[in-house]
């Protein structure tokens, strides 16, 4: 009677195959991160989209969309309440509002009140911060003081952790004359729709700020407020200058066009950056979420509203944008 001879896999072929599995991991890797990625993405701008429908609900009850900042004291190193602390109600944080009592207890208090209050601006919200950023869930680059004494970390803002950002569009920047601004959202600003003489689908409110570009960490920015700090500097006249309190402040809640989608700036200038290749979304003023390319049109050697996305960032220079 013949045996039956077993035979199995030769070395061979045993390498064979795993090099075609090793391939084909190879080829599968890639194209998941890019699913996910387009995911986080999808999320970004739904984000954006909720803080849009709060902007217009906000102005809904105000007949103004909210102040970039509210100036309650200019105490060194104490903190003002931003545009994200005040539409809170209006994105599903009504108890958090109520709460932290929003620009009737001034931030620096709520800073001060470790075992309640400030607890619960160290939690960040998911609606303010880009799924793809990879930011701590506290801002360690930076704090608002607690009643001017100890500075304290709170919660980063995925507007400005990628920041969303509201769009000051600053140009040359002091102490007196912050308001002086073509962006929408500045100290005690009071702009709405009838003020968006440019359009609203041309005016830039919202953009992000990302935790890193490149190798550089940028911060992104802080929620709910800015420092006191930035109001006691002196005035500068570019937006080149060196980086000073004044700046660092002002950076944490707002930004503009001092340096290009993505670039590789520092805090000193106040730019918009995302972790999505090749720009950043922006929020429009009629709700609208675009994504805008990196290489858009933009000369950030001047302070003038010079190219087309100093254009979108200002609301009434009457500048014709066209696409974009």
């Amino acid at each position: 009677m013949l045996k039956s001879v077993r035979r199995g896999f030769t070395l061979i072929e045993l390498l064979v195959v795993i090099a075609i599995i090793a391939i084909l991991i190879a080829l599968l890797l890639p194209a998941v991160q890019q699913a996910r990625e387009a995911a986080r993405r999808s999320q970004c701008k739904n984000n954006l989209k909720q803080i849009g429908l709060a902007f217009h609900n906000y102005h809904d009850v105000h007949n103004t969309f909210p102040p970039g900042f509210v100036l309650q004291t200019t105490t060194a190193g104490a903190g003002n309440w931003a545009w994200n602390a005040m539409i809170l109600p209006y994105i599903d944080q009504a108890p958090l509002y109520s709460n932290l009592n929003v620009g009737n207890n001034q931030l620096s208090n709520v800073v001060a009140a470790t075992t309640t209050l400030l607890p619960m601006i160290q939690n960040g919200i998911s609606a303010y911060k880009c799924p793809s950023d990879t930011a701590p869930q506290t801002n360690t680059g930076g704090t608002i003081a607690a009643a001017g004494t100890l500075n304290r970390q709170i919660s980063g803002a995925s507007v400005t952790t990628s920041t969303y950002i509201g769009v000051n569009n600053c140009g040359a920047m002091s102490a007196t004359s912050v308001s002086a601004q073509s962006g929408v959202l500045f100290q005690n600003s009071k702009i709405g729709f009838r003020d968006l003489t440019d359009g609203s689908s041309n005016t830039v409110i919202v953009g992000e700020r990302a935790w890193k570009v490149g190798t550089l960490t940028i911060n992104s920015g802080v929620m709910f407020g800015i420092e006191g700090t930035l109001l006691a500097q002196s005035s500068r006249t570019t937006e080149y200058a060196a980086v000073a309190t004044y700046d660092k402040g002002l950076a944490y809640g707002l930004g503009g066009g001092s340096a290009k989608i993505n670039e590789n700036h520092d805090i000193s200038r106040l730019g918009f950056s995302s972790p999505h290749v090749g720009g950043a979304h922006f929020l429009m003023g009629d709700g609208a979420v675009r994504f805008i390319s990196e290489n858009i049109s933009h000369n950030a050697s001047t302070n003038a509203a010079d190219a087309t996305l100093d254009y979108l960032m200002a609301y009434n220079d009457g500048q014709v944008v066209g696409e974009f």
